[in-house]
């Protein structure tokens, strides 16, 4: 190997170890979404140095149809956003695109979602899931959540 292809590679390897936690503060609140006899509600608590505990649950007429417990977490250089949908063992996602009030997690080798994205807007919170479907297009799933009503 010549010398600098082996300095870069070093240097390649050291900048991803090196790299700084994400501000997670944008994600952190009780979001709501509501369609028709649905409801989709999302808890993320204040992060800290790159991490957060999150759940998640659906309730269709009152009664709960499905929950997951998330968390997303920065080791070893990386940004993780860890799912257990319905007390399975966990899936890893890795971040692979964060901005000031934005992530996007991947993991390719999952069925689905293969992506997740969180956006904050305006009016809330936009999550998104994607992932193969079996047909020719990819089955995407938005979630438009707005700050959920207390009470």
């Amino acid at each position: 190997m010549k010398p600098y292809i082996a300095v870069f590679a070093m240097l390649v390897c050291t900048s991803a170890l090196s790299a700084e936690p994400m501000n997670l503060d944008w994600l952190q609140g009780h979001w709501c979404q509501t369609t028709g006899n649905a409801l989709t509600e999302e808890v993320w608590m204040k992060g800290s140095q790159g991490s957060s505990v999150g759940m998640a649950r659906t309730l269709v007429d009152g009664n709960m149809s499905s929950f997951e417990y998330l968390r997303i977490v920065h080791k070893e250089g990386r940004t993780e956003y860890i799912a257990q949908p319905n007390g399975n063992p966990p899936t890893v996602f890795v971040a692979t695109e964060t901005g000031p009030d934005s992530a996007t997690f991947e993991n390719p080798d999952h069925d689905f979602p293969q992506r997740i994205s969180y956006a904050r807007n305006e009016g809330g919170l936009v999550a998104e899931i994607s992932g193969p479907s079996g047909g020719e297009k990819p089955m995407v799933i938005e979630i438009n959540y707005k700050p959920c009503e207390v009470g």
